[in-house]
């Protein structure tokens, strides 16, 4: 992100510090610029095969067949498998060549295939990877098309690659939209292109992405698909272009409305958005309102927190803008800074718009400053309560309900025994009963896959909504007991995986156990006065 852009939005002098600061981590670091000690999988993220490799990962639980039974033999663009015989001896086989262009890279993504009984450490295109016995390693390198090539080394032995990528003449795309818009720029054998300065990204179904307005990239000449959409409520919109050899080819576009939820008082947004965590990406506070403005995100709470050390990411932000609207908040849209809490042992909890930074962000994690799994989280928790309606015994209750939205099916209403009603999603669902006792009900909307849904399934859960009656509220007996059992093994396994200081255990332990004790107290309640 441009400089001028961050400066735009009259950062404090500390969260512009911060971000330089970020900036230097990843300059030196690279990958994991935290060093949050991130296992490799997280590596994987990039890689365009990744959501085949874990279904087959998830039926045969080895990495190595997963991915050689993915690849097979027939190599998509943009893929290089460099295989190491027993002896270590090592050859490349290539799929066809992605395009790039000079002063501008392109992903090529290399699997290390080995048929060595030890473990190797290679080094691809300048940084290791580790291999294990007979085992499999993935990774994906940028290459400048200017020199497209990079080489594979391990031990005294080097490998060139230099027909992974083919040098194309350079074009231009101009995109706009009357509003921000979510686009995906791609050449004919799949390759990713982004305009300078913006987070490079893939979503779920490993399409690239990036948010903007207007804006000017480099592409190669030829072939494009040119995808253009907005958050789930709008439709998606693509075109083909084709560009020549420093031509300049302009797409509008306008995604049309599917459905408006706020018209009818549905408001969408997302409550747990970690701006900066480490990864191998720094993100600005101008790339979160992009991208917020791009999905069509009325609300964005946008959290600080830490990982496993004693950095606490975005901690300026909070500390210097709590309790206000962010600067690129509007008329239709609100951001606030929030804060996500963390125990790994205890849970992890996250706080909408706080009005002040806390006083402590975690504990428990044995890299930071506190390691113990002390004080209780109950310290650092709030409750935040729903919406109730009050009703009478012997008073009718009428629900009507209708989804709408991409990929949607099926509609049920569900409650605390079960589910009450159903239907298909396209149809108005209505259900009346007489109301014999408190109970608290909500609609999910399930089906199958949409590309407008980030993930293979659509799902949708409301909160519920809870039914009192004479000022009791629901309760089941089967529900509070599961809730007490669970209390007892959460006390075991404290106590046997909890870290705290020998000096002050026996105390910082009941300290837990008395909020424990309350919480079984409050359930032995709702047991008691459970009328079924």
């Amino acid at each position: 992100m441009c400089c001028d852009e961050t400066e735009a939005l009259d950062l404090p002098a500390e969260v512009v510090a911060a971000l330089g600061h970020y900036r230097r981590l990843l300059d030196a670091r690279g990958w994991d610029w935290g060093d949050e000690q991130l296992p490799d999988f997280f590596r994987l993220a990039r890689f365009s095969l990744l959501g085949p490799v874990l279904d087959e990962l998830g039926a045969c639980g080895d990495l190595a067949a997963a991915v050689r039974s993915v690849i097979g033999d027939d190599l998509p663009p943009g893929l290089v498998v460099v295989r190491v015989d027993e002896a270590s001896g090592l050859r490349a086989d290539l799929g066809p060549a992605r395009a790039a262009i000079a002063g501008r890279t392109t992903g090529v993504d290399v699997v290390v295939d080995s048929a060595a009984d030890g473990e190797l450490a290679l080094t691809v295109a300048g940084r290791e990877v580790r291999v294990p016995p007979r085992g499999a390693a993935i990774d994906t390198v940028d290459v400048d098309g200017a020199d497209p090539r990079f080489t594979v080394v391990l031990g005294d032995e080097t490998l060139r690659v230099d027909a992974a990528v083919r040098t194309a003449a350079a074009a231009e795309l101009r995109l706009s939209s009357p509003r921000c818009a979510r686009w995906s720029v791609t050449d004919d054998s799949g390759g990713a292109w982004f305009p300078e300065g913006v987070p490079a990204k893939w979503d779920v179904h490993h399409r690239p992405f990036f948010h903007a307005r207007e804006v000017t990239l480099a592409v190669p000449a030829g072939s494009l698909h040119v995808a253009c959409t907005r958050g789930i409520g709008y439709d998606r919109t693509e075109r083909d272009v084709r560009p020549t050899a420093g031509d300049t080819v302009a797409v509008e576009c306008d995604p049309p409305r599917l459905f408006d939820p706020a018209a009818d008082g549905w408001y969408g947004g997302d409550l747990h958005v970690h701006m900066n965590y480490s990864g191998d990406l720094v993100c600005t506070p101008a790339d979160a309102a992009r991208m917020q403005h791009g999905e069509g995100l009325h609300l964005a709470n946008l959290v600080a927190g830490n990982l496993g050390t004693s950095l606490v990411y975005d901690r300026e932000m909070l500390e210097h803008l709590a309790g206000v609207d962010l600067p690129w908040s509007g008329d239709e849209t609100v951001a606030r800074m929030g804060l996500e809490y963390r125990n790994d042992l205890l849970g992890h909890v996250h706080a909408l718009g706080p009005s002040g930074p806390p006083t402590r962000y975690y504990a428990g994690h044995e890299r930071s400053d506190h390691p113990e799994d002390w004080p209780p989280n109950k310290v650092a928790c709030e409750e935040m309560p729903g919406a109730v309606l009050a009703l009478a015994v012997g008073d009718r209750l009428h629900l009507r309900a209708r989804a709408h939205g991409p990929g949607a099916e099926h509609l049920t209403l569900v409650g605390p025994d079960g589910v009450i009603a159903r239907g298909d999603a396209g149809s108005e669902l209505r259900w009346d009963a007489t109301v014999d006792g408190p109970t608290w009900i909500a609609a999910v909307v399930r089906g199958g896959g949409h590309p407008a849904v980030l993930d293979r399934s659509a799902l949708a859960h409301t909160s519920p909504v809870y039914v009192d009656v004479a000022g009791r509220r629901v309760a089941r007996a089967a529900d509070a007991r599961w809730c007490l059992d669970f209390l007892d093994t959460l006390e075991r396994f404290v106590d046997e995986h909890g870290h705290f200081d020998p000096a002050t255990r026996t105390a910082h332990f009941g300290d837990i156990v008395a909020v424990l004790d309350g919480a079984r107290s409050f359930y032995r309640g709702v047991h008691d006065s459970a009328d079924r």
